[in-house]
């Protein structure tokens, strides 16, 4: 086939998917004459190098117009004297030369708009690449606009201009005063009271039967004759010194216009080339708008094959219904079955348009995940293709485009194909579908087809590289869905249609017995297949709303995870600041009575008094110890997702009790989730809840030797320190030397190790502040030297 009739059929597919509107409505957004001009002249683009640039523009557009950046006022008026501009020795006119001045200005502003970088928005660069070839010619737009007007016209304070209007202005001053004088002697002989012009000169109206009153020139008579329109002769003289005037006025006129048509001369090649520039990047910019209004995503590539995730058909607007299925790159033929009126050859024509939208680097309105191949051709049997002056019928009409689709399609082409085989005896048209379609096959030629036709459903089943599907009918509305199922032939359900529309009872009955039982069978068992996959779908959806539900439980579980560490660490510290408040007042009390005590004979008043503020103390422990379990079991019932329920629970696992923070070992589990747990020569049965495995550490140490934590518990000779943080070994401290007051003990030693002496220098700065210490010192070198200190009280 010649390549004139192929251009001929590709441009007949163009019209058949109806892109020439999509076009027309992409021009509409254009800024620029130039600019709509250029987007219906604009093809399709092959290269998906070239194209994916193109949509880089696109888009760097498109995010320009959605940030917080407020788009330019343009106006780019259209420019149709470029050829006149080139002429030497020609003058534009004044509106022109307004016109050059204001696209100058609108360009300069399009390219301070593109070479902008909103904030937290990443541009590719190739807008702005493209706004850098904008050529710089402001200067030539203020040359103009400093001697014209936006509406042409000479500025009034020219200097050229200013003497000779200021010699028209005081003629115009003496011609008013004379026809004014004309007019008020004699107001009855004059058809109107006000003066015109005849040939650029001012006359009066006088009225017909008085034109022997007035000497003057007669320059014209009104059709009716009732008006003579005079030139009195004491203006005549006045008239000529205005044409002369006129004139001259009109020369300097001419003379500021040649001057800046000369000047703007100079640079044409340049202002031709904006002129292309701005039209060039102004055809993006109309993509990119279209885009915007219509919620349209750029779609990925692919190197073949159709992905569309809820496409609307750009023409329906709000009536679209969105439409997904997938062309995989591995399938060759794609069949779509199903009822009348139920979406097929909308769908056909939506996958047509996306991919001519596509490779003219428009973006298409449909959902992220839409995916379009390129081709090198595409080609469209759709509609019905009778011609009466061809003398063809409708299936005659379809197969002869078929035979030219099948002799100019390629490799790299797409065939679209509308109710395929139909318009003739359904075996026949059957039997010829499936010709066409396993050619096309053979060839590997990328094929979307609609049917009818069992046996051409067949087809999908039984090739390799061909594949099923359908628009689904709801069988209880009697009406199609327009959703499309992939993998499952649809029936026609022409017989449902037709009792829908109101085809009497008995003839439905009639064409229910006059299927014949094989046909029955098949659509039972088409039946049976969309029901499978209506149930697979179903499946499919709860099972992704189940993995949302999850995926946020996830989310809610790390929160309260977070949430609970921090309060733990908060209540940690809120401990430790209210132990070291408690530790500070009772040690200063505890102060002040052992300094009473020493300073008098101990009565039993000054008894009482020590065995009170004891008692005090342990209450106070008291309470401080039911707070935090307070604290601890509202912790638990937030922890749903803690290391607890991570920590797998067996006999010989050392575990710490929540309650008394003891440590223990589990020796075997019991009923109800519990273990028990052996402290030392004690065993208790405790819940799993209450339990925390606990991480052993190497140099577990930090104990006071011969001693316990308790206010009453007495003083040791030797206090070791080593391994413990700062703060717990300032808590020891307290409890020693408080133990030691109370116990008379005025001589002991703390071991704190060498190290890196931040245990060594805690111990001393808290024996410096401490009015209870009488001296200290560093213990001779065979008692432990600089690792030991000796304290006296």
């Amino acid at each position: 086939m010649n390549t004139e009739r192929r251009h001929e059929l590709e441009n007949q597919t163009i019209e058949l998917l109806e892109f020439d509107q999509i076009r027309d409505d992409i021009a509409s957004y254009a800024k620029s004459p130039g600019g709509a001009a250029l987007v219906r002249a604009q093809g399709f683009e092959t290269d998906n190098t070239i194209l994916e640039k193109k949509k880089d523009i696109v888009t760097d557009w498109k995010k320009l117009l959605e940030s917080d950046l407020k788009p330019p006022e343009l106006y780019f008026p259209d420019i149709d004297f470029t050829a006149k501009l080139e002429k030497s020795g020609t003058v534009l006119e004044g509106i022109q030369l307004a016109d050059a001045a204001e696209y100058i200005k609108s360009s300069e502003k399009m390219k301070i708009f593109c070479e902008k970088q909103p904030e937290g928005i990443k541009l590719s660069g190739a807008l702005l690449q493209e706004a850098g070839l904008l050529p710089e010619l402001g200067q030539y737009s203020k040359a103009i606009y400093s001697e014209i007007n936006p509406d042409g016209t000479v500025k009034e304070n020219h200097p050229l201009l200013k003497s000779a209007r200021a010699r028209i202005a005081g003629l115009h001053g003496r011609i008013n005063r004379i026809t004014s004088g004309y007019m008020n002697d004699a107001r009855d002989i004059w058809q109107s009271a006000t003066s015109t012009q005849r040939d650029g000169r001012i006359v009066l109206p006088l009225k017909a039967n008085y034109k022997g009153r007035i000497k003057g020139l007669v320059h014209e008579v009104s059709s009716s004759g009732a008006t003579v329109f005079i030139e009195p002769f004491d203006l005549v003289e006045l008239n000529n010194d205005m044409a002369y005037e006129q004139s001259m006025l009109n020369q300097q006129v001419i003379k500021i216009l040649r001057a800046l048509t000369d000047r703007l001369r100079e640079t044409a090649g340049e202002f031709k080339l904006l002129l292309d520039q701005v039209s060039y990047i102004d055809s993006w910019y109309a993509r990119a708008s279209y885009s915007k209004r219509n919620n349209c995503i750029r779609p990925l590539h692919k190197e073949s094959g159709i992905v569309l995730k809820n496409g609307r058909h750009p023409l329906l607007g709000k009536t679209a219904v969105p439409i997904s299925l997938s062309f995989a790159d591995d399938l060759t033929i794609l069949i779509i079955t199903g009822p009348n009126a139920g979406g097929k050859t909308v769908t056909l024509k939506t996958c047509g348009l996306f991919v001519l939208m596509n490779q003219f680097a428009s973006e298409l309105p449909a959902d992220e995940g839409t995916a379009i191949g390129l081709y090198e051709n595409i080609f469209a049997d759709i509609g019905d293709d009778q011609s009466i002056e061809e003398s063809l019928s409708t299936f005659s009409g379809h197969m002869k485009r078929i035979s030219e689709v099948i002799n100019s399609a390629g490799t790299n082409s797409l065939v679209l194909l509308d109710e395929l085989g139909s318009g003739t005896d359904p075996s026949q048209g059957s039997a010829i579908a499936m010709g066409v379609l396993e050619h096309l096959r053979s060839r590997d030629i990328a094929t979307i087809v609609t049917t009818h036709h069992a046996a051409v459903k067949n087809f999908g089943y039984t090739h390799k590289g061909a594949v099923n599907a359908s628009v689904s009918f709801d069988a209880e509305t009697m009406r199609p869905t327009y959703e499309i199922i992939e993998g499952v032939p649809g029936e026609s359900h022409a017989v449902e249609i037709a009792e829908s529309m109101g085809l009497p009872e008995s003839i439905i009955a009639r064409a229910g017995e006059y299927l014949d039982s094989g046909d029955a069978t098949v659509s039972e068992m088409i039946r049976e297949l969309e029901n499978r996959q209506y149930q697979i779908i179903e499946r499919d959806r709860k099972l992704a709303e189940e993995e949302a539900r999850n995926k946020e439980d996830r989310r809610i579980l790390d929160l309260t995870r977070l949430k609970l560490r921090q309060a733990e660490h908060q209540i940690n510290q809120q401990d430790y600041s209210r132990l070291k408040t408690f530790v500070k007042d009772s040690r200063r009390d505890l102060e002040n009575l052992v300094r009473e005590l020493r300073e008098g004979e101990i009565t039993k008043e000054k008894t009482r008094k020590v065995k009170e503020h004891i008692a005090s103390l342990n209450e106070k422990l008291d309470k401080e110890k039911e707070s935090i379990e307070n604290l601890e079991d509202e912790l638990s019932s937030y922890d749903t997702n803690s290391e607890l329920r991570e920590t797998v629970f067996e006999a010989g696992l050392e575990v710490r009790y929540a309650k008394n923070n003891r440590t223990g070992v589990i020796v075997e589990a019991r009923k109800n989730d519990s273990w028990l747990v052996a402290f030392g020569n004690i065993k208790l049965t405790i819940k799993e809840t209450e339990l925390k495995a606990e991480k052993k550490k190497k140099n577990d140490k930090h104990v006071i030797s011969s001693g316990s934590a308790g206010f009453s518990a007495r003083a040791v000779f030797e206090l070791d320190l080593r391994g413990m943080r700062v703060y717990e070994a300032e808590a020891a401290l307290h409890k020693q030397i408080d133990s030691a007051l109370l116990s008379g003990l005025t001589d002991f030693s703390i071991i704190h190790g060498l190290g890196e002496g931040i245990l060594q220098k805690t111990v001393h700065d808290f024996l410096k502040t401490c009015s209870s210490v009488k001296d200290y010192e560093y213990s001779d070198p065979e008692q432990g030297g600089f690792g030991k200190t000796v304290v006296k009280l």
